[in-house]
């Protein structure tokens, strides 16, 4: 079917218009015209923040660790020397310091904070420093070593 330029369409959405819905227009005029009539949605006026006296303020966020003063250092093997190829191997090193029953540990390169794990009163931390140090700086960089063949291959 098609329409002429004398034909009117109408689409009926729900939403009340005052051209066309004239009982609904007069009773807005009405409620907007009585002394208690509310605006609706409107927003409601700047309440100040009220004060509170035993409401205990909220906790601050834990600080992040920060590289220590005088860290202890750390050194690492990576990669074991193979003097048949003439790779000399690989030693990282880095920083640790315990706080709080937690050991931190930092990249010596660029003092970026390499990662954190709980340590107990006996355990060395020495220890959990370099192997930390070696979990998480080998799978990050593991993907620009050297490729190892066995012998015989073609490489």
């Amino acid at each position: 079917m098609l329409y002429g330029p004398d034909d009117v369409a109408y689409i009926i959405t729900g939403v009340p218009r005052s051209d066309r819905d004239p009982e609904y227009f007069a009773r807005l005029q009405r409620e907007s015209e009585r002394a208690d009539y509310e605006t609706p949605n409107k927003p409601l006026a700047y309440q100040p923040p009220v004060e509170t006296k035993n409401i205990p303020p909220l906790p601050k966020p834990a600080p992040q660790p920060e590289r220590p003063p005088e860290p202890q250092q750390i050194r690492t093997q990576v990669r074991c020397p193979d003097p048949e190829t003439g790779d000399p191997g690989q030693i990282l090193e880095g920083y640790f310091d315990v706080r709080g029953g937690l050991l931190y540990v930092w990249n010596e390169t660029d003092a970026s904070p390499i990662g954190t794990t709980p340590i107990k009163p006996g355990d060395d931390p020495a220890v959990a420093a370099r192997k930390l140090l070696r979990e998480k700086s080998g799978k990050s960089s593991s993907f620009y070593q050297p490729i190892r063949y066995p012998r015989g291959s073609v490489h």
